[in-house]
């Protein structure tokens, strides 16, 4: 898949986190050896981001852009192009403020951080903050609580299911946290973080769906949890994910309704069941009578 450019603007903004982040909680490596006050005020100064997301571009351009082999043996290595040096050119190529590139320069790399390992540890603490999942899952959330009351149930798992596989395969961290995972499974670091993460991810759509759920008058089956439900759900959007990733496209809208995970997620309300709604759910809105009696909808057999 061609990895598009991404201006310099465009690549920092995919990485904020919640507004008022305290970074100094995430770049445990800078300046490890001062006073906690000196250790806070270097790891909140925007020349630290600024280090981190510029090593991480330059690693999206490595194993991503035309032409670039994501190996792990051989010439090419993971982080082979991420030091000061390699840095400070990468600056002067796509920072459009000359005095912005200039600050971050060999030396004030050495002030931060002193050696690789420490640099690399706080790049990978900073690139798996769940704040940079959550900003991306609320951002889906919305369009989905949105779609909700037009729509039956199983149209609005199609659409869903469209919106979350289109969301993740345009947003190139979600690439790179993927791509860092493959290559290494086995890092403790990084299994705590994509630990950390996906209990995040499951608990945000859990509650995603107890709320849509309710809203068309559903509820759980005895012994069913809604972390249960977005598991499942997880589980057929990755398998959608991999065939995707493999096949380099998404299948046509047209084509939606015989896709396999399409198929499977129409299934997924099994676990649940229909109960009597004792008060209107306040958001989003139940769909209208026409559509909750659609042979579409699930019926309270299930």
């Amino acid at each position: 898949m061609r990895a598009e450019v991404w201006e310099w603007q465009e690549w920092r903004r995919r990485l904020l986190g919640a507004p008022g982040e305290d970074l100094s909680q995430v770049f445990s490596k800078v300046k490890v050896h001062t006073l906690r006050e000196t250790q806070v005020k270097w790891a909140t100064d925007e020349r630290t981001r600024a280090f981190c997301d510029l090593a991480l571009h330059l690693l999206y351009e490595h194993h991503f852009a035309d032409g670039a082999r994501a190996t792990l043996g051989g010439e090419v290595k993971l982080f082979r192009n991420l030091g000061p040096e390699d840095l400070m050119r990468h600056a002067a190529r796509i920072v459009p403020d000359a005095r912005e590139a200039e600050q971050l320069d060999r030396q004030r790399w050495l002030d931060s951080w002193r050696h690789q390992a420490a640099f690399l540890d706080d790049m990978l603490a900073y690139l798996f903050r769940p704040s940079v999942v959550q900003r991306r899952l609320a951002a889906v959330h919305e369009v989905l609580v949105t779609m909700a009351p037009r729509m039956t149930l199983a149209q609005l798992i199609r659409e869903g299911t469209q919106t979350e596989l289109q969301s993740t395969l345009a947003e190139p961290i979600v690439g790179l946290q993927t791509f860092i995972q493959a290559a290494l499974p086995r890092q403790p670091q990084i299994q705590r973080y994509v630990h950390a993460t996906e209990t995040m991810s499951l608990t945000q759509w859990a509650r995603l769906y107890e709320v849509v759920f309710s809203g068309y008058g559903l509820g759980l089956r005895p012994g069913v949890t809604w972390t249960d439900i977005a598991r499942l759900f997880r589980t057929m959007i990755e398998g959608a994910l991999l065939k995707a990733r493999t096949h380099d496209h998404l299948p046509p809208r047209q084509q939606r309704r015989q896709h396999p995970g399409s198929r499977h997620l129409r299934h997924a309300p099994h676990s649940v069941h229909h109960r009597p709604r004792r008060h209107r759910h306040p958001y989003p809105a139940p769909p209208p009578a026409s559509a909750r009696a659609s042979t579409d909808h699930p019926q309270p057999a299930l």
